[in-house]
């Protein structure tokens, strides 16, 4: 809860009073697909079932885990749609929904499971533009969300990096990654990686 109330705040300090936007590109619209991977722990045990059985083996290590592709959920139908709000001082507020079905939570290698969970998100964030040169402009962010799989919700604080590639003054191609972290012992952390064409105006 502490988490929202810190990204509360600083969403009403960046929302400029008037004067202080550009007058124009103030608002981003992208929409695209995106992975899933879970970042497993030893031992490992499906949190979002009610059979759990103990596997041991060496765990996941953070980033060997982020460019591990095996292990990765992703499909046709595994879309976001995210808004972006650009404020003052290269910060923006971002709200982003996602759709996903789960077929892997610990690597193939470890356990091979017959699974197929439906999965939906919702994030909001706050961003950072680290600078824009061409057509090159990455970005940080910290968020909050919350995820449900099979049934099963919880929230989670969100931290982020990505860049936006302008083919055109408003029209441009995004990717980033996040990695969703939560505290409770029945959910997985996990990345999320995005790839989409992102339209401002």
């Amino acid at each position: 809860m502490k988490h929202i109330s810190l990204l509360f705040i600083l969403s009403v300090w960046l929302i400029p009073a008037e004067g202080f936007a550009q007058e124009d590109n103030n608002w981003s619209f992208s929409v695209g697909l995106n992975a899933v991977d879970f970042n497993v722990s030893n031992p490992y045990n499906n949190p979002y079932t009610s059979s759990n059985n103990p596997i041991a083996f060496e765990g996941e290590p953070f980033f060997k885990d982020l460019f591990e592709r095996y292990d990765m959920n992703w499909n046709w139908s595994a879309y976001f749609f995210e808004v972006r709000r650009y404020t003052r001082n290269n910060f923006s507020l971002s709200g982003r929904i996602s759709f996903n079905e789960i077929t892997e939570i610990a690597p193939p290698r470890v356990f091979g499971e017959n699974i197929n969970y439906n999965y939906y998100n919702a994030d909001l964030g706050v961003n950072y533009t680290l600078f824009e040169k061409g057509v090159f402009e990455p970005f940080i962010g910290l968020g909050v969300g919350i995820t449900r799989i099979n049934g099963n919700s919880q929230s989670h604080l969100n931290l982020s990096g990505g860049l936006n590639l302008w083919f055109k003054n408003n029209l441009g191609l995004v990717i980033n990654s996040l990695y969703k972290s939560s505290s409770s012992s029945t959910f997985y952390n996990y990345f999320q990686h995005n790839i989409g064409l992102t339209y401002r105006l």
